[in-house]
């Protein structure tokens, strides 16, 4: 056997024994030092012996540079990043939780018992989804414009507030679950029998509710339906509820009232006052945050579940318990 093919040998051996093993900084070193002890042969001198050293460093450093690219490519492929398990979306982080944070107003349509506990319309809706979802339900009793500051508080929201007023850029909204009628009511004996009637008169509207609105012709965006167009009041006299707004019609003071609370049942039980006509109702939305983060996958559920309770009548049957009539609008 010649000394190159014994050298050779050699190499390869230890490459395939303990190169693995070793740091690549010392695998040069290592070469350099095993070649160095090897038994050369007498014949090789001069050239020859020149010669073989440097084939013994270029086959060195071949093996360096083979070694040097295996680790940069399993180190790569160590550090390259695994791909995330999806996270959850709204939708499954709420099923997970077992619970339904839902954001009602205190007032109207909710009442509060002596101790606190809320009743009322919204309060009924919101047990229902929660029980279509498995849910257990919290009640988050927030006034409006806190509702909607306070996102984070709350899953589903029933502000029970103009659907036009939503921002549709921060919220996502189902469609109506109700529709609220703001009522134009007339003392019994005035005769008047239509809007054009009380044109030009005193007229009482409670304090920052959407029947003001409706007085002033801010009234939500265009829809058809009876007396869009609102009376010209001569004054417009603002009252902090429906039962002052009613003290003022019987007194005289105004010729015409704009409800806010009272139901149509209500004011038909009324023995000294008479409606006339008043706006298109009001629809009523449930509202979720944007979150960006499966938003969408929470609106499908809370819409189907309104869907389904207007489709088999408990919608409509909460709103005939709570409301004496059916306020719920047919389906979109």
């Amino acid at each position: 056997m010649s000394a190159r093919s014994d050298v050779q040998d050699r190499i390869t051996l230890w490459m395939l024994e303990e190169a693995p093993d070793e740091p690549p900084n010392r695998v040069l070193e290592a070469v350099f030092e095993r070649t160095r002890h090897m038994p050369q042969e007498g014949a090789l001198r001069g050239r020859a012996r020149v010669g073989m050293r440097a084939a013994l460093i270029t086959a060195a450093t071949l093996i360096l540079l083979g070694l040097l690219v295996t680790y940069a490519v399993i180190g790569g492929w160590l550090a390259q990043p695994t791909d995330p398990s999806p996270s959850p979306n709204a939708l499954e982080r709420l099923m997970s939780s077992g619970v339904l944070r839902v954001a009602v107003r205190p007032d109207h349509p909710q009442s509060a018992a002596p101790d606190g506990t809320l009743t009322g319309f919204d309060v009924d809706v919101a047990t229902e989804i929660g029980q279509r979802l498995g849910l257990r339900v919290e009640l988050v009793a927030l006034a409006p414009n806190d509702l909607f500051g306070q996102t984070g508080r709350w899953d589903i929201g029933l502000p029970s507030t103009p659907a036009w007023s939503v921002d549709g850029a921060a919220f996502l909204s189902t469609s109506a679950y109700y529709a609220w009628p703001h009522l134009l009511l007339v003392p019994a004996g005035s005769g008047a029998t239509s809007v054009d009637d009380v044109q030009g008169q005193p007229i009482c509207a409670v304090a920052g509710d959407a029947g003001q609105a409706w007085l002033i012709g801010r009234y939500g965006p265009a829809s058809p339906g009876v007396a869009s167009t609102p009376p010209i009041p001569s004054t417009l006299i603002l009252r902090a509820s429906d039962a002052e707004c009613l003290a003022a019609l019987e007194a005289g003071r105004v010729r015409a009232v704009v409800t806010a609370s009272m139901t149509p049942a209500a004011a038909a039980a009324l023995p000294d006052a008479v409606t006339i006509d008043g706006p298109a109702p009001e629809p009523r939305v449930a509202v979720i945050g944007r979150a960006g983060d499966g938003s969408a996958s929470l609106l499908e559920a809370f819409s189907g579940a309104i869907g389904a309770m207007r489709a088999d009548g408990t919608l409509a049957g909460l709103s005939q318990a709570r409301f004496g009539s059916d306020l719920t609008p047919a389906a979109p």
